[in-house]
């Protein structure tokens, strides 16, 4: 049962979201540069450093959310906002850069998440941490092929999921995407909500002040700055990004 006191402030939740979002705009600024302008070969867009560098940036935003959700006064407005954030995004992009369409992404995604919280949370203050960690990593790796119309623990398939889930249409939140369906950010429910529900269990020992004690301690100012500003900057980052490297691909041509 989680304590009931005033959670300690945690600089170091701040300073990684910092540090995910200058990572984030370095990942989507090499992403315009070989996607959008063309610049820039794009095998060093699919090097493996790029890849690893995209899902930790995407985990690590998704963990924070979830630990995020043990602090919040108000998950479903919080979940709310963020959404809303996400169709903002939807609507620039389909006017703007209709090329880089994003249907549904990690604004989205993470809106989504924060709205159903208050649905399990009972349920999530019940299991023990460690216990909901383990289990969310396994319903993570079963789910991770729900793209591909199977599930289970890589190769080994327990079910393949019937074609007109996926052919409906409209499924896509769920990971139930047509063969044809694309979108520049795409960040559905299954099975990236087992990493929030990750985050949602790992926050239980820093909101409990059960972290390492470094965690309740400023490093990087700056970097808590960024943090706490993430979702304006994320927001303002693209059209910025935009411009800068359209500049440097002008410079590069």
């Amino acid at each position: 049962m989680e304590q009931m006191q005033t959670p300690r402030r945690v600089p170091i939740l701040d300073e990684m979201r910092g540090l995910i979002v200058l990572l984030m705009i370095f990942y989507h600024a090499m992403y315009d540069l070989v996607y959008v302008f063309r610049a820039v070969d794009a095998a060093l867009f699919q090097s493996l450093f790029m890849r690893w560098l995209q899902l930790f940036v995407a985990c690590g935003f998704i963990v924070l959310s979830g630990i995020m959700c043990r602090y919040s006064r108000s998950n479903l407005r919080r979940g709310i906002k963020t959404f809303l954030a996400g169709l903002l995004v939807t609507a620039a992009t389909a006017v703007f850069l209709p090329s880089q369409l994003i249907l549904f992404g990690i604004l989205h995604f993470l809106g989504l998440c924060m709205m159903l919280y208050p649905m399990f949370e009972p349920l999530i203050r019940r299991v023990h941490p460690i216990l909901g960690i383990l289990f969310c990593f396994m319903l993570f790796w079963f789910t991770n092929n729900i793209g591909s119309g199977r599930l289970g623990f890589g190769d080994w398939v327990w079910l393949r999921l019937p074609q007109s889930l996926y052919d409906a249409g409209f499924l896509f939140p769920l990971g139930l995407h047509q063969r044809f369906f694309t979108s520049a950010d795409y960040y559905p429910l299954f099975p990236w909500i087992f990493i929030f529900g990750m985050g949602c269990f790992l926050g239980h020992y820093f909101r409990t002040g059960q972290a390492p004690a470094f965690c309740y301690q400023p490093h990087w100012p700056a970097l808590s700055w960024v943090g706490q500003r993430a979702l304006l900057l994320y927001l303002l980052h693209q059209p910025v990004a935009y411009v800068v490297t359209m500049g440097i691909a002008q410079l590069l041509k």
